[in-house]
């Protein structure tokens, strides 16, 4: 591998989001509903940026298969862009894709997973969890929370704070585990690999 697949900035970014999290957890005692808010708010906004770190690390792995149109969709949807012809046939940009946020940041793992050498028995297993479950509630919440229409929209229940909390947690495992296995396959590179 020998290439820094995340950026010391990038690092900062997921360590400064990461202790965000860890503040709003520790002060979400006696269901204050502030630091309830806050700590989804933390936690999605921690998963939003580590998405777009993993999807950044993850085109730095893969190439496009010559024919296999399936490598170049993943790479395309990594790639947070779409493209579409214009009026006169030339390629353009048309920004980022509508993505659901669920279907993307699911993509995300799958793809950083596999693209790590974590075996599909061992992704089928993470996303088989409860926590995965708890994520997409934990997503329902945060869509409330963002887009409220009454008072009881605000209001985070402790289930709710639980499943927030085990969805980070699951995250977090994940991403760990996967990181595990590439700086494992990266130490079997032998230096002369290396670049």
């Amino acid at each position: 591998m020998g290439e820094k697949l995340i950026s010391k900035e990038h690092e900062d970014l997921i360590a400064n989001l990461k202790q965000d999290v860890q503040q709003a957890f520790q002060n979400v005692t006696g269901n204050d509903q502030f630091w309830c808010r806050t700590l989804v708010r933390a936690v999605f906004s921690y998963f939003e940026a580590h998405s777009f770190v993993i999807r950044s690390a993850t085109l730095k792995m893969l190439k496009p298969e010559g024919s296999n149109f399936e490598s170049i969709a993943k790479i395309a949807l990594l790639a947070d862009t779409a493209y579409q012809p214009s009026k006169t046939g030339k390629l353009e940009d048309t920004g980022e894709p509508k993505t659901a946020f669920i279907n993307l940041f699911a993509f995300t793992l799958r793809t950083y997973a596999e693209t790590g050498g974590m075996s599909a028995a061992d992704i089928e297993k993470f996303f088989g969890d409860n926590a995965f479950n708890q994520l997409q509630r934990a997503k329902k919440v945060r869509d409330r929370l963002t887009h409220p229409k009454q008072l009881v929209d605000i209001t985070v229940t402790p289930a709710e704070v639980l499943d927030v909390t085990n969805a980070f947690h699951w995250v977090s495992e994940f991403v760990s585990d996967i990181e595990a296995l590439l700086a494992n396959a990266d130490q079997q590179t032998t230096p002369s690999e290396k670049p």
